[in-house]
């Protein structure tokens, strides 16, 4: 039988308050901390996280011992736990230029709101945007990408992607110059996020 993750709250909301969950309910959800092994045999199920005494369980166990456990605690709510991949599109080139017709352009990459330059960061320059024909590299300590490019008058395209600590940046119809520059603007975690919009706070706690 397989075994499964699952999310244990009350039937409403998140929280076992008097509003939301019966006395009953409520006793149950806060007997179980973090690490505790409830139940017998098939039905057995162990509490991998916790968010408060009252709030959201975390708990492994086999799906017949959910089924087990819904019919045993009404008043809760047992969720699976569902995993989604981040929504984003990083692009990719189809094919690079040919070497022995270009020239090295030297791409620095720098912190918009400080200077700083950013380090690690992959810096990709489209010379056509429909074949995804261009080249690739990564800055180095200074910032800076050395990249194999075409005489060209302008880039269709240049992309620059960190793992951490800035947004990307995209730019179209670029001029093909020797200093050129990009300017990456620092995540911000001040910022108001889904959780400070619908729950005035950046934590669920």
């Amino acid at each position: 039988m397989p075994i499964g993750e699952y999310v244990l709250l009350p039937l409403r909301g998140l929280r076992a308050a008097s509003r939301t969950a019966s006395w009953r309910a409520r006793d149950y959800l806060r007997d179980l901390p973090t690490g505790a092994r409830r139940g017998r045999g098939s039905t057995r199920f162990e509490v991998l996280d916790t968010i408060g005494d009252d709030g959201p369980k975390l708990v492994r166990l086999r799906v017949d011992a959910a089924e087990a456990l819904r019919a045993e605690q009404p008043g809760l709510r047992l969720v699976p736990v569902c995993w989604y991949e981040p929504a984003r599109v990083r692009f990719t080139l189809a094919a690079r230029v040919n070497r022995s017709e270009t020239i090295v352009v030297p791409v620095t990459v720098r912190s918009r709101t400080d200077g700083e330059p950013v380090a690690g960061a992959e810096v990709i320059a489209v010379v056509d945007a429909a074949r995804r024909l261009g080249a690739s590299a990564r800055t180095d300590k200074r910032g800076m990408a050395r990249l194999r490019l075409p005489v060209v008058d302008r880039l269709a395209r240049i992309y620059v992607f960190t793992d951490t600590g800035y947004w990307s940046l995209l730019l179209r119809n670029v001029a093909l110059t020797t200093d050129l520059v990009c300017t990456l603007r620092p995540l911000d975690l001040t910022q108001p996020d889904g959780l400070r919009h619908f729950l005035g706070r950046s934590s669920p706690d």
